[in-house]
Order: C-alpha cells, then structure tokens, then sequence
C-alpha cells in the first residue's frame, strides 16, 4: 500500500467520522445502525481502493520484472556477443600470430640453410687453400731438406778437414815434445816452445770457430783471450830494446831474447790449464766424428 493510498483512506474515515459526530449522534439507535453501515462501506472502500493499489503495484512489478527480463536479456545477449567477438578475435590474432611465426621459422631455416651452404663452401675453399699450401710446402720441403743435405755434408766435410788440421797439429806438438823432452820440462826457462804450440792453435781454432764444437770454440776463445796480453807484451818488449837499447847488435839480440821470455814465462801458470783442456776437447770431438762416420757407413752398408 502506498503513502497516497493511506492518506486518502485516512482522509475519508475522518471525513465519515465527522459526519456522524455532527449529524447522527443525536439521533440515537437510529445513528447506530448508521454509523455501522457507514462502518462497513468505509471498509469496503477501503478494501477496494486497497485491492486497486495492489492491483496497479503488481501490474508495475509485473511491468518491471519483465524490463528487468528484457534488459537482462539484452545484456547476456550482448555479453555472449561480446564473448564471441573476443573469441573469434583471440583466435584471429593467435592463428595471426602462428602465422608469422610460421613465416619467421622459414625465413629462419632458409637463412641458416644458406648460411651452412656458404660455410660449407668457404670451408671446402679454405680446405683447398690449405692443400694447395701445404703441398707448396712440402715441395719448398723436399726443395730445402735436399738442399739442407748437400749443405750439410759439404759443413760436415769442412768440419772433418778442420779437424784433421787440428790433429795435425796436435801431431807436430807431439813431436816436438818427444824431440826436445828436456827443453819441455825446463820451459820455466825456455817458453818458446810451448809459446809456438799456443800460437798454432790461436791461430788454426781462431780461422775455423764457426766448424768446431761449442765447446771446443769455447776454450779457444779463452786461451785466446788469455794468452794475447802476454804475448803483447813480449812483442811490446822485445820491440823496445831493438829501438832503445844501448848494445852491440850481439848484446839486444841476447837481451831481447831475455825480455820477451820473461814475458812468456807467464803463459805456462796462465794458459796450460786452457790449453790442456782444450787438447781433451779436441778428442772428445774427433771421437764423435768417428762414432758419425761409422754409423753413416753401417746404415749405407745396410741400405745396399
């Protein structure tokens, strides 16, 4: 029931109220019946106009839940639609998608299948660049170790003439040491000799460094550095008294002599070491000589 409704019917049972207070009070019985009567039609209106509101409040609610109907209708209408536009547009974008990326996996494989083909293709032109090299190689090879060979064997000719020099050498020392064994053991007094020994082997190593043994050009180069001072200064000796000296020709002849051995003296406490090893080196290299010429003759007496 609505506010209006109420306040009508409100307006209408004061209204008959009123009418009874003021003209049917005083009458009585008679004003009973009438207030009873007009009791019931009050009701009846009441009801009806209540009915009637009723009536147009359902018609309104019938009215509204079919628009509330309609209109939810019209949205799950428009939801489904909206659902089925996304759909169709998620699955546009995805097959999209899976297109480029079909695209992208093709243009990929291509690119990596010409890519392996220009490396295959590079590689085999590099492998042939590197074949073509290394038989260059081989040839400059066989080209050098030939030419190496016959170097060689002319190096190792010089090295045994050399060497054969120096035996010669170490020969005529010897010879002379058992002509004159004596004058050897005093050469304290008479340094001569062992000064000419000295000089022969300055003079023979010195022209041949380059085709004896390391050790051996070693030992020269020290007997050399040791022996040279002293010699200087016989050589500077002697030489003063030729110039200077107040004597008969007999007389600076003698002291010449004299001076320059004094000076010699001295190679024997310097030098005899040196030269004694170096006279030990000398075998030792000739032994090594020896041992090369008899393996080259066991392996061509074994290849013929």
């Amino acid at each position: 029931m609505g506010v209006s409704t109420f306040i009508i019917i409100w307006r209408f049972k004061l209204e008959v109220s009123e009418l009874i207070n003021t003209f049917l009070l005083p009458l009585g019985g008679v004003s009973t019946f009438v207030m009873a009567l007009a009791a019931f039609l009050g009701n009846v209106n009441t009801k009806r106009i209540v009915h009637n509101e009723l009536a147009q409040h359902k018609l309104n609610l019938e009215n509204l839940q079919s628009k509330n109907k309609i209109s939810l209708e019209t949205l799950k209408l428009d939801y489904t639609n909206k659902l089925e536009n996304q759909k169709l547009e998620s699955a546009q974008k995805l097959e999209n998608i899976q297109s480029e990326n079909k695209i992208r996996l093709e243009t990929l494989k291509l690119d990596y299948t010409n890519k392996l083909e220009n490396q295959k293709l590079e590689g085999a032109n590099h492998l042939e660049k590197i074949k073509t090299e290394l038989e260059k190689d081989i040839i400059k090879h066989d080209i050098y170790s030939a030419m190496s060979k016959e170097k060689f064997q002319e190096l190792f000719q010089k090295r045994i003439d050399v060497y054969e020099t120096l035996i010669n050498i170490k020969n005529e020392i010897d010879k002379s040491f058992n002509d004159d064994v004596s004058g050897h053991f005093f050469m304290d007094y008479d340094p001569q000799s062992f000064a000419n020994s000295v000089k022969k082997v300055n003079e023979a190593t010195r022209k041949n460094t380059m085709l004896v043994s390391n050790e051996l050009a070693s030992l020269s180069e020290e007997l050399f550095e040791t022996s040279s001072p002293i010699f200087l200064d016989a050589k500077a000796g002697s030489t003063y008294i030729h110039h200077y000296g107040k004597y008969d020709e007999d007389g600076v002849a003698e002291m010449s002599m004299e001076v320059e051995n004094k000076a010699l003296s001295q190679l024997t406490n310097k030098c005899f070491d040196i030269y004694t090893k170096w006279f030990e080196q000398l075998e030792i290299d000739v032994s090594k000589i020896r041992s090369t010429l008899d393996l080259t003759s066991d392996f061509i007496g074994n290849k013929h």
